[in-house]
């Protein structure tokens, strides 16, 4: 059976990761490399104290790098090791048998990512069966409808397993991205390079969603709209400008009234923001961990 090898980016969540990891049994082929990224050696001292099995290493980052940075480094320190790597949630637990079928899985089909039945934890609800781009909205979402297993166009990396080759043959996760994007970029990569994405239904996990960072707030909606316009600009190639124009710009009024409502906020509030995410994003700016830290606050 194929050696998988998960890999789990903490950002002062430890207690949810150590929950998470005591889903897990020990398996045969199985082991684990938590990456934590919260730059505070408290944190990093809590989780390593808390987490002792030999089958999982926990390695400090020298930085919060953010999302992409964080699974690269995971996916570096288990690459002798391992012919698939799962990337996983810290806010994510694992049914008992779902190492077990995502082995069969990867060895019937060696070639192809799998993104396994996701459930909302709190709702008890389909949260990802799949999922699909939106391409005039410039981002890919799951699936929350009862479906088959098959192919789908995108798996998201709050659980997503993704053969070592196709690694090998893609690149790792851009980090351009500091949260949020990346897994949108990662599966157009995997499917351009003619990698196939699979949905199973057999293989099932729970997800908070959202538990490890904000879901709503001025930094949310800076860092969607950075995100949205960054992969745009990034895979729309000619199409990008009338995407801008014609699309993007136009619907700027909706975006800002809704996120208003969402957030509880001003709308006056939202329109620097929007332009400084816009402005970035079309220049090709990477996003850095001072720029996330920052902009949800004050401009």
């Amino acid at each position: 059976m194929p050696k998988i090898c998960y890999v789990v980016v903490n950002y002062f969540s430890h207690t949810k990761v150590v929950e998470l990891v005591s889903t897990i049994a020990h398996q045969d082929g199985i082991f684990g490399i938590i990456v934590d990224n919260s730059n505070n050696d408290d944190e990093f001292e809590a989780l390593s104290a808390a987490i002792t099995r030999e089958d999982v290493r926990c390695i400090q980052s020298e930085r919060n790098g953010g999302f992409s940075y964080g699974t690269n480094l995971g996916i570096k320190a288990g690459w002798d090791d391992a012919d698939f790597f799962l990337i996983l949630n810290p806010d994510t637990i694992v049914s008992a048998d779902f190492f077990t079928v995502l082995q069969e899985i990867g060895h019937a089909f060696p070639d192809a990512a799998v993104s396994p039945h996701g459930i909302h934890m709190e709702t008890g609800k389909i949260w990802s069966a799949g999922g699909k781009f939106y391409w005039h909205r410039a981002r890919a979402d799951v699936l929350t409808t009862p479906r088959r297993s098959g192919e789908t166009e995108f798996g998201t990396c709050a659980c997503l397993m993704v053969p070592k080759q196709a690694i090998k043959d893609i690149g790792e996760l851009d980090e351009d991205f500091f949260l949020g994007g990346e897994e949108w970029d990662f599966n157009l990569r995997l499917r351009r390079a003619g990698w196939a994405i699979l949905y199973s239904g057999r293989a099932r996990y729970e997800h908070e969603v959202s538990g490890t960072h904000e879901k709503y707030g001025l930094r949310f909606f800076y860092v969607g709209m950075r995100t949205k316009v960054l992969f745009a600009r990034k895979h729309y190639g000619a199409w990008f400008w009338p995407w801008l124009i014609c699309l993007m710009l136009p619907s700027t009024p909706i975006l800002l009234w809704r996120n208003a409502k969402l957030n509880h906020g001003r709308i006056k509030d939202l329109i620097p923001r929007l332009w400084l995410a816009t402005t970035r994003s079309v220049r090709g700016l990477k996003m850095t961990e001072q720029e996330y830290r920052t902009e949800g606050n004050s401009l």
